[in-house]
């Protein structure tokens, strides 16, 4: 289920470029007005569906509005973790799939992810002082030293790539298919070793907002998404304000699709 847009911003209602421009809050209210017809017709269904998932630029509005029509409506954030992994391979010079581990808070793309690089690993990266075989994986911060690039200029590229800029980016549909393979293959199977972030509304979930979805790192045991609260537990303060400010972005898409539907 996917609602794209010709913007390439992610339509956030305020902010810079065209996400707080006029059209930028047209194309939510569209989207938001398509994303009610779904839920109205999911819930007039006798079989209800166990699962849906919602992509596009406002994906985390759509899993807010469906949610309560079914039994799970999830919004992955797969490519955006994928994204950032690429960049970092390509900084080490090793493989994508060397760099594990990165999760995603907040939104699922764009400006309002927001990069938990605490718990990545690299594998396979021969330039270290201390190798080993395939298995062996040391910590991110332990083969990229420079701060300033994982803490600043890591989430604008990924955010460049999100919207299909630079010469070598992937045009982001047959990015975001590819992504997703894993994440429903996993999904559909029940279980997986995997950690996955992904958009959910987080009703009566520690501090974070009721029927408002976010995206949060996920187990997958036994067909449902577990919130790792321990992982949210140890972010560190920078990268807990900036979930503030994303979950923020989040709730004003939310609330104006809401506010201009009453009237």
């Amino acid at each position: 289920m996917e609602e794209r847009s010709e913007d390439k911003g992610q339509g956030n209602v305020e902010g810079k470029g065209q996400e707080g421009t006029t059209d930028g809050k047209m194309k939510l209210q569209k989207s938001g007005e398509v994303f009610k017809v779904y839920k109205d017709v999911l819930s007039s269904l006798k079989d209800k569906p166990r699962k849906v998932m919602v992509t596009g630029p406002f994906a985390a509005l759509g899993v807010s509005i469906i949610s309560p029509a079914v039994g799970m409506c999830v919004a992955p954030a797969v490519l955006t973790c994928q994204q950032a992994a690429s960049i970092i391979a390509e900084r080490l010079s090793i493989k994508p799939s060397h760099v594990r581990g990165v999760a995603v808070w907040g939104g699922t793309r764009g400006r309002e992810a927001v990069l938990d690089l605490s718990s990545v690993v690299v594998h396979s990266y021969k330039r270290s002082a201390i190798t080993g075989p395939e298995w062996f994986s040391r910590p991110l911060r332990e083969c990229v030293f420079e701060g300033e690039w994982l803490n600043a200029e890591l989430p604008q590229l990924v955010e460049q790539r999100s919207v299909g800029e630079g010469d070598t980016c992937v045009p982001p549909p047959l990015a975001e298919g590819v992504a997703l393979v894993t994440f429903v293959e996993c999904w559909e199977a029940g279980s997986s070793d995997h950690t996955f972030s992904v958009a959910l509304c987080l009703n009566d979930v520690g501090n974070f907002p009721s029927n408002v979805a976010i995206s949060v790192p996920c187990c997958l045991k036994d067909g449902k998404l577990e919130l790792n609260l321990k992982r949210y537990q140890a972010l560190d303060a920078t990268v807990k304000e900036r979930l503030e400010h994303s979950i923020e972005w989040i709730k004003r898409e939310v609330d104006s699709f809401i506010s201009n539907s009453s009237t």
